[in-house]
């Protein structure tokens, strides 16, 4: 993985919604694509297929193999052939394309939380070495466009997008590396699905951070088959009472609704030092953080 502090980071390539724009027209316009590791151009990877890369352009370094057109090289050792890569390559001091920028602060203190307001304070909360795990469901959008800190990794699924992978995935990223802040963001509808591993956390005493964001539907879903339908509406949760009913002890958990409340939760979750719980509280108007350009051709793509 490249770091996202790099200079030469231009973000994130998936078609139409690739992170930020400038990132899909340079891969789309580059006169070479070298793809390090297999790259599954399926669903949301490249934008519902809203853009495909050329193959007669683009050589794929497999980690025994090396693809050119249609063509394998068998028996070449992915290390040797970066090491190889590495002496022989030009030298390219800077990118060319302009780098991705931080996500715009927005919304005022007494505002509801919004996209806007939500996802720039999430990338600033984020410091060096964290991990960050992201579920499946439409929180992944505005979450690709976030800007990492030097060491921070990603956890996604976006091949996928199985809905309820983030809180059993939070609970192993935590564990594996408990010297490691954790932090978790997923919609209320996927965290229904798994939310009994919150008293796994709990009883092994792990301390990751929980963003769950509460609009009250199967988000997702809403946008991938006909809209409105009652069976994409949740059961409604007092989300942030769950953990003590799992019998999580010493958690920080709130629920916000305003801009002013979610920045002073993130402000107590820095400083707490076990395991926190924010459930956001998302308006009715924002229960669906796309464009509806982006929503209405997903709703194109997979509800033939």
């Amino acid at each position: 993985m490249v770091d996202e502090s790099h200079p030469n980071y231009l973000g994130l390539f998936a078609g139409k919604d690739s992170a930020p724009a400038s990132a899909g027209k340079a891969a789309l316009s580059a006169d070479l694509i070298l793809c390090v590791g297999e790259v599954l151009e399926e669903d949301f990877n490249v934008g519902s297929w809203s853009a495909l890369l050329d193959p007669a352009r683009k050589v794929t370094l497999g980690p025994d193999y090396v693809k050119v057109g249609d063509q394998y090289f068998t028996s070449c050792m992915l290390p040797d052939v970066l090491a190889a890569l590495a002496r022989s390559a030009p030298r390219v001091k800077r990118a060319k394309h302009p780098a991705p920028k931080l996500l715009p602060m927005a919304g005022q203190p007494h505002d509801p939380i919004s996209s806007a307001a939500l996802y720039p304070r999430i990338q600033r909360f984020l410091r060096e070495g964290d991990n960050l795990v992201v579920e499946g469901g439409s929180c992944m959008f505005p979450c690709a466009s976030i800007l990492l800190p030097k060491g921070v990794s990603y956890e996604g699924q976006i091949l996928w997008a199985s809905i309820g992978w983030a809180t059993p995935t939070t609970l192993g990223v935590a564990l594996a590396e408990p010297k490691r802040r954790t932090i978790m963001v997923s919609g209320d509808g996927a965290h229904q699905l798994t939310a009994n591993e919150i008293g796994v956390m709990g009883r092994y005493g792990i301390n990751p951070i929980l963003i769950v964001l509460n609009n009250g539907i199967y988000g997702v879903e809403d946008v991938l088959s006909e809209r409105g339908h009652v069976y994409d509406d949740l059961a409604g949760w007092d989300y942030h009472t769950v953990p003590a009913a799992m019998g999580c002890r010493d958690w920080f958990c709130t629920r916000v609704e305003t801009v002013a409340e979610f920045e002073s939760a993130l402000e107590e979750a820095r400083n707490h030092p076990g395991a926190c719980y924010l459930e956001i509280m998302i308006p009715e108007t924002e229960s669906q953080p796309l464009s509806k350009k982006t929503i209405n051709r997903i709703y194109k793509t997979y509800s033939r």
